[in-house]
């Protein structure tokens, strides 16, 4: 072999092996930052809201109900960089037939929502922080199966409008520790 070919597959090799030798630290969210207390009629506690990010940075957010006889009909999701990008009306409640993401015609006690949102790690630590409005439409049902009551449900936070209804919102982090991590 050349030994002009066998400098260039060393080189070529030697950066290979350097380039894939480190990783970012995976991105995180405190477990007392990763799940929401679900709420009907504004004080039933009937579930929770779950925000995870996986390895690849992508986030996502899981309704998951606690209590028999309710289902999920609907679930309305926003999620921004700031509160204010939030859709609202001029006096501050949250315009929830704006939400960027909304799924309708659900029969189901837990909906997983894909965000598109994502996180990446670098090398130097990072914090990232979202404001969340989750909203769900719910249903109780009787011992027959009977619709008895469709209260409309939030996720534990602070009122968007202290006179306005009692919609809320809230924040999370995702956390990243910059660390290098070696293969």
């Amino acid at each position: 072999m050349n030994v002009n070919k066998l400098k260039k597959s060393f080189l070529f090799l030697s950066g290979s092996f350097i380039l894939s030798t480190f990783i970012y630290a995976e991105p995180f969210i405190e477990p007392s930052d990763q799940c929401k207390t679900l709420f009907a009629n504004k004080n039933e506690t009937i579930g929770t809201v779950c925000f995870n990010v996986d390895s690849s940075g992508i986030l996502s957010a899981l309704y998951s109900l606690t209590v028999s006889d309710t289902t999920i009909k609907e679930v309305h999701l926003h999620i921004g960089s700031n509160m204010e990008e939030i859709p609202q009306t001029r006096a501050g409640n949250p315009k929830v037939g704006n939400f960027e993401y909304s799924y309708d015609g659900l029969n189901t006690t837990e909906q997983l929502v894909p965000l598109t949102e994502t996180v990446t790690c670098g090398v130097e630590p990072e914090e990232f922080t979202y404001y969340v409005a989750a909203h769900a439409s719910i249903e109780y049902l009787d011992s027959l199966g009977e619709v008895v009551d469709t209260p409309t449900a939030w996720a534990d936070g602070l009122r968007f409008n202290s006179r306005g209804n009692w919609a809320t919102y809230f924040d999370f982090t995702v956390n990243c520790t910059g660390e290098d991590v070696s293969i």
